[in-house]
C-alpha cells in the first residue's frame, strides 16, 4: 500500500503542471506523549498529521486524504528502537446509478501481504505491503523507507531526505500514506474510499519480522492513532459526503 500511497502522491503533486490546483482541506493533528518512563525512556512524541485534500480539474474533482506519522526520540541513535504498523478496514468501491438504485461493485485490487487481493477488508487486518508488519518496511532495511526532514517538524519534500539515501541529523523519522483517491468518471461512474485505520507505534522488538494480515496484538502498542478517509459519491445530489461510518458494502463479507 505503501508503494501506491507513493504513486498517488506523485499523481497529485503533479497536478499543476496539468492545469489543475490542489485545495488542502480538515487538517488535524493528534500528539502522544509518554507520561512515564517506557522501555529505555526515549520516546519523546509520536505524532499523526491528517489531511484531505482536493484536486480541481476542468473536468471534475477528485478526493483523497494524506497522513504523516512521525516519532521521535532523545537521541538518533535511538529511532530504530521503534517501529511503526498500521491497521486498515473498509474498501474502495465502484458505484453507478442505474433505473433508480445504485449498484456498488469492486474493482480495485491492492498489494497485501505479497499477494493482490480486492480492496476491501471487512475485518481489520495489518496494512503491510510484504509479509514484514512494520509499515513502509524493505527486504533491505526496515527503516530504509522511512523519511526525515533537514528541517525539524516539516514535511515538505524539498528539504526531505530518506533514510536509506543519508542518515538523519535529528531525532524524528516519519512515513507517509495516500491510500487511494475518489472521484467520478464521464459516465458518471463514482471511485468510492470508505476506509478507517489505526496508526500505532511500537518497540521494534515488539514487531516480528513476519506475521500474517490477522496476526493482530495491538496490546503491545505504546499507542495508537485513528483515522479515516470516507469520500462517498451522493448520486441523487452529485457530490461526495464523508460519511463516519463505514459503508456497509465494505463490510459485507
Amino acid at each position: 500500500m505503501s508503494q501506491l500511497g507513493v504513486w498517488i502522491l506523485v499523481v497529485v503533486v503533479s497536478i499543476n503542471s496539468w492545469g489543475g490546483s490542489v485545495e488542502r482541506i480538515n487538517d488535524s493533528t493528534k500528539v502522544y506523549s509518554p507520561e512515564f518512563c517506557l522501555g529505555d525512556c526515549s520516546l519523546v512524541e509520536f505524532k499523526l498529521e491528517r489531511h484531505d485534500y482536493r484536486a480541481i480539474f476542468d473536468d471534475g474533482d477528485s478526493y483523497g486524504t494524506g497522513v504523516y506519522a512521525s516519532f521521535k526520540t532523545k537521541e538518533i541513535s535511538q529511532l530504530k528502537n521503534y517501529g511503526i504498523v498500521q491497521y486498515i478496514k473498509g474498501c474502495q468501491f465502484y458505484s453507478e446509478l442505474k433505473n433508480g438504485k445504485v449498484n456498488k461493485s469492486l474493482v480495485r485490487v491492492r498489494r497485501s501481504f505479497g499477494e493482490l487481493v480486492k480492496y476491501k477488508h471487512p475485518k481489520w487486518i495489518i496494512d503491510s505491503y510484504d509479509i514484514d508488519p512494520m509499515f513502509s518496511s524493505t527486504t533491505d532495511d526496515r527503516y530504509w523507507s522511512y523519511k526525515w526532514n533537514k528541517v525539524l517538524g516539516s514535511r515538505d519534500e524539498e528539504t526531505q531526505e530518506l533514510y536509506r539515501t543519508m542518515a538523519p541529523s535529528h531525532p524524528e523519522i516519519y512515513i507517509s500514506d495516500y491510500p487511494s483517491t475518489a472521484f467520478v468518471n464521464s459516465y458518471e461512474e463514482a471511485s468510492n474510499i470508505s476506509l478507517k485505520f489505526k496508526t500505532c507505534l511500537y518497540l521494534r522488538e515488539d514487531i516480528p519480522l513476519r506475521a500474517a494480515p490477522t496476526d493482530i496484538d495491538q496490546s503491545k502498542s505504546i499507542s495508537c492513532h485513528d483515522w479515516s478517509s470516507s469520500f462517498v459519491y451522493n448520486h441523487i445530489s452529485k457530490k461526495y459526503e464523508s460519511p463516519q461510518n463505514i459503508d456497509p458494502f465494505c463490510l459485507e463479507d
